[in-house]
């Protein structure tokens, strides 16, 4: 468990503030979630479990293993043998978020899938709370409030007051106004059919901006429900913001793996 106990009556005061929730009832349906990893053997058993542990269990859960050289893999196999409803794609080379993305869709088999980073924790009534944000078959994505999971750090506690600031004020202005600058890439859950016609962008470190001005240039909707937290590892150096964002690019995320190809298939 990464979340700093301080952090809840920040984000309770955040919420205070809110605006332009968009809920419903929670459709009577699936959600498959597609968690893309490169070496994320500190994040990703925390990740998986707080996946697994949602008040509305996913129907699947796809991780895709983008050819890591350390842990990951291994942590990755042990997962998938304590829960039934996982499985395991391995890249044969280290290919960037979008491809391992755009390889677990292939084998969805449900109308939503929530995309969720390997260091992204959900909290239990997340899935539920972006689904039942998901009125009507125009609205095609839905995310909730994204948090530091951890801001003991000066930077990570400016990043907080950032957060907040930004997604009370700004997100909830762009509700009313019917349109999202961006549904996060760490947290979004997409209708299945609309994400796999489109695509995932491969040449961009911000794939999660240019879907949603795609999905909305294409006459749809996006949804934003403040409800619905989720938590993500900031991290803790500048330097290490820099990292992150060299690692969304193909050429970048290619550069970091020094290990050539590795093994690829499928497991379960």
């Amino acid at each position: 468990m990464y979340l700093w106990p301080p952090l809840l009556p920040l984000s309770l005061a955040g919420l205070l503030f809110k605006g332009g929730a968009t809920a419903g009832a929670v459709p009577h349906t699936q959600v498959s979630v597609v968690i893309p990893v490169y070496n994320g053997e500190e994040t990703i058993e925390s990740c998986v479990e707080h996946v697994q542990g949602q008040s509305l269990l996913p129907f699947e859960v796809i991780a895709v293993d983008d050819c890591s050289s350390d842990s990951t893999p291994e942590k990755l196999e042990s997962l998938a043998g304590r829960y039934s409803n996982m499985v395991v794609l391995r890249n044969g080379n280290n290919l960037g978020k979008a491809a391992s993305v755009s390889s677990a869709l292939e084998h969805v088999g449900s109308p939503f899938t929530a995309i969720v980073d390997s260091d992204t924790y959900l909290d239990r009534d997340y899935l539920r709370d972006t689904l039942g944000a998901l009125n009507g078959d125009e609205t095609v994505a839905s995310s909730g409030m994204v948090l530091p999971s951890d801001p003991s750090d000066g930077i990570s506690r400016s990043r907080l007051v950032e957060y907040l600031h930004g997604q009370s004020t700004y997100k909830g202005v762009q509700s009313r106004m019917g349109v999202h600058f961006v549904s996060p890439g760490c947290c979004s859950v997409w209708r299945t059919a609309w994400i796999r016609e489109n695509g995932i962008p491969t040449e961009t470190v911000v794939e999660d901006m240019d879907l949603t001005w795609e999905a909305q240039i294409d006459g749809k909707k996006v949804a934003y429900n403040p409800d619905a937290l989720a938590f993500t590892e900031e991290p803790k150096t500048l330097s290490g913001y820099v990292s992150n964002w060299a690692a969304g690019s193909p050429g970048g995320r290619s550069s970091r793996n020094t290990e050539g190809s590795c093994r690829g298939g499928l497991s379960s």
